[in-house]
């Protein structure tokens, strides 16, 4: 198993936020974790990140125990998390962008070739390798921030919301590209609140409602409920 998440309690101050959460995801599978907004798929998401702190449950990545590290531990160790909000260097190129994140873990040595899968991924990105990030689209920011987390080449993507806001095409395009980094060998975490593209994409369904993880179900039995709904 390469992410066990057992019975997680998390919360801000006195507010409990997520109840007993437990999800896993195997070496390069593709999971996705859904719900209505307030649910808490991003608390959940934040703390097996490092970004917050609980004193109950675990997290084990690739069977050590994680919860609590710092985001950078956790980076190094393989594991990227591609935020809702902006994370990119607005006032730095695109190139100038994926190269901190190669320097910023110390993974210099493969950067060339990383960088030509970004760029077949991403081909707008090459196109634009020189333009300064702020005043790329929103959907080509979302491509810089995507291409910044593999280009560590991780065994763990995790995206929060990456179809917020993006254009049905953009979604669709995406959804493609991100088939194709599991195909790579990367294992991916998406929480989505886009259910129909969740279920699309992943192979596992997790749903979450008012902090608790009510169902998980396969792809193919997700696809057959005549009603999703009634999940949330």
């Amino acid at each position: 198993m390469l992410l066990e998440v057992t019975n997680l309690d998390v919360g801000y101050k006195e507010k409990q936020v997520v109840f007993e959460a437990s999800l896993n995801v195997d070496a390069g599978e593709f999971v996705a974790l859904i719900g209505h907004n307030g649910a808490g798929k991003t608390t959940l998401l934040k703390t097996i990140c490092g970004f917050l702190k609980t004193k109950v449950g675990e997290v084990l990545y690739k069977g050590e125990k994680i919860v609590n590290n710092s985001p950078a531990i956790n980076v190094r160790k393989g594991l990227s998390f591609v935020h809702q909000e902006k994370s990119l260097f607005p006032n730095l190129s695109v190139l100038e962008n994926l190269q901190l994140a190669a320097y910023a873990i110390g993974k210099t040595s493969a950067l060339d070739q990383r960088l030509e899968d970004v760029y077949r991924l991403f081909p707008i990105l090459k196109e634009r390798k020189k333009q300064m990030a702020d005043t790329l689209s929103g959907g080509q920011q979302k491509q810089l921030a995507v291409g910044m987390a593999i280009l560590v080449g991780p065994d763990l993507l995790m995206l929060d919301e990456p179809s917020l806001g993006l254009s049905p095409n953009l979604v669709r395009d995406l959804g493609s590209v991100l088939k194709e980094i599991q195909k790579m060998g990367t294992a991916i975490l998406l929480v989505e609140q886009n259910v129909k593209m969740a279920i699309s994409l992943a192979q596992r369904i997790y749903v979450m409602r008012t902090g608790q993880i009510i169902l998980e179900d396969t792809h193919e039995n997700m696809t057959r409920r005549e009603n999703l709904w009634d999940l949330f």
